[in-house]
């Protein structure tokens, strides 16, 4: 910023001076937009942190959905992929409630509807029967349109199922996650 100097041509001599205005700051002078300002900045950090809190505990989500659109989007044969989804689910199953790691069957199925949400379809199912016989018994695999049918309930599940917070309080609260 320049200093303000007095003009030096002969012919603005004559003219009287004008007073240049005091800077403006643009920091506020009130008490009351400083805790206005503290307040704002504390409630966006509060926010952020929650919001991170809660991108770090779903990223299991994440990765499991990852690997669910990449085993969909392969061109592996029917028999393994619907091993392969089991152990994808086995391991989110295991990873929300490490106590139900030996579980295979309807307890599987059952545990895997316990964490979903009430009016979306289950796994405890025709389908989820056919999926758990098919990875016992080679002559029942499971055709394309099953497959695709569990692809959308796993893909369904995972998106929307009980977080590991919200189910371990439900379950303190004394509702029945039953095997």
């Amino acid at each position: 910023m320049s200093i303000h100097q007095p003009p030096s041509s002969y012919i603005l001599k004559k003219l009287s001076e004008v007073t240049v205005p005091e800077h403006v700051s643009w920091f506020p002078q009130t008490i009351g937009w400083k805790i206005l300002a503290f307040v704002l900045l504390a409630f966006i950090v509060y926010k952020s942190v929650l919001w991170l809190k809660r991108w770090w505990i779903n990223r299991y989500r994440r990765e499991a959905l990852d690997v669910i659109l990449l085993l969909r989007d392969s061109q592996v044969p029917n028999q393994s992929i619907s091993y392969e989804i089991f152990e994808v689910m086995k391991a989110v199953l295991v990873y929300i409630d490490p106590s139900r790691s030996n579980q295979f069957g309807d307890a599987f199925l059952k545990a895997l509807d316990s964490y979903g949400n009430d009016d979306k379809e289950t796994f405890h199912s025709e389908l989820g029967e056919k999926w758990m016989r098919s990875l016992v018994q080679s002559q029942k695999a499971l055709n394309e349109q099953e497959i695709a049918a569990l692809f959308a309930l796993c893909i369904d599940w995972l998106e929307s199922h009980k977080d590991i917070k919200t189910a371990s309080q439900d379950i303190k609260k004394g509702e029945d996650y039953a095997v």
